[in-house]
């Protein structure tokens, strides 16, 4: 038995060992599920010869993806090539796409602090009275990254924050405001992504054969289109 599996149980090294397709791991907090990632990640290269730069692993948080990273180089005789094993967030993975096929900049990022400010200015500008209901407010933004997130356009959804006709309009306004300003939200940066991916076949094409080996934490948080766009990717 290799050195790395020795500390695994039966079940562990089950998930490790596992090569080609769909592998679900199933387990509680604190039970090793960062550890089978790392050695699922050193066995793919050293007992299959996988290239590292096929391998792609998300996480949810930067924290997590900066830890794995370092627990993975700290758990074994490091080659240089394990640093080309692709690590990060949905956003930070979904944004190197973006910025690479589409020339998308961080100049261009609304911070969730100044969308909050935009939607509000929006909400008084177009004379709805709720703009004073902090709470009202944080029920649109939430809505409208909700029906983002779930790819579903504005008039097929019916809010509980506010009327429907002023939700519509609040969202096409914000659209509007986000293209004349060339910018996007951190929503934006999941949305559009598996828009390219959807719509470019050349591009999908360089991905699928680029990430041979997709590895997500906590997939149990995924939404509908972090999944989707995985989905493509695999």
């Amino acid at each position: 038995m290799k050195k790395y599996l020795k500390k695994l149980n039966k079940k562990q090294i089950e998930a490790v060992n596992h090569y080609k397709g769909p592998c679900m791991v199933l387990a509680g907090p604190g039970t090793g599920k960062t550890t089978i990632i790392i050695n699922r990640i050193t066995n793919l290269i050293k007992k299959y010869s996988v290239n590292p730069q096929n391998i792609l692993v998300v996480t949810f948080t930067k924290a997590a993806s900066k830890e794995m990273e370092k627990r993975l180089f700290a758990a074994q005789e490091v080659k240089k090539s394990y640093k080309e094993v692709t690590f990060g967030t949905f956003h930070s993975i979904f944004f190197r796409i973006l910025k690479e096929y589409k020339g998308y900049k961080l100049e261009g990022l609304i911070k969730e602090q100044e969308k909050n400010r935009i939607i509000k200015s929006i909400i008084v500008r177009q004379g709805y009275g709720f703009f004073e209901d902090e709470q009202t407010v944080e029920g649109i933004i939430r809505e409208l990254s909700y029906i983002n997130n779930a790819l579903i356009d504005s008039n097929n959804y019916t809010p509980t924050s506010c009327k429907k006709a002023r939700f519509e309009d609040i969202d096409k306004e914000y659209k509007r405001y986000k293209k004349r300003k060339n910018a996007f939200d951190y929503d934006d940066m999941i949305t559009h992504c598996y828009k390219l991916l959807m719509n470019d076949d050349m591009v999908l094409k360089e991905l699928r054969d680029k990430y041979n080996y997709i590895l997500i934490d906590e997939f149990q948080d995924i939404n509908i289109a972090q999944f989707k766009t995985i989905r493509l990717i695999a």
